[in-house]
């Protein structure tokens, strides 16, 4: 629809395949910057860790797919927690013995 917009203004093929591109490139770029941002920290994340376990080390925490990967050890306990990055929603968590 736009190229038949562009071709009405009597613009050549050149002009229109520049503005083309320059749209697209707009388009990439919002779609990289926006689709990686989340609301909460890894701190955060912590805390509601923390929260839930009352006490324990932060041994690791990494984001991953808009999701927190917690790891925590207390008393020969490894527990690992799955936070949403946006809404701090726990997902999943598991827990191993410390060998």
């Amino acid at each position: 629809m736009c190229i038949k917009i562009l071709k009405k203004l009597n613009l050549n093929k050149k002009i229109i395949g520049i503005i083309t591109g320059c749209v697209l490139i707009v388009v990439i770029f919002i779609l990289i910057f926006s689709c990686g941002k989340v609301k909460l920290s890894c701190g955060d994340a912590e805390e509601i860790v923390l929260e839930k376990l009352k006490e324990g080390t932060i041994v690791k925490c990494d984001l991953n797919h808009r999701k927190y990967l917690v790891e925590v050890n207390y008393k020969n306990i490894e527990y690992e927690f799955k936070i949403d990055a946006n809404t701090g929603e726990i997902l999943e968590y598991d827990s191993d013995t410390i060998d």
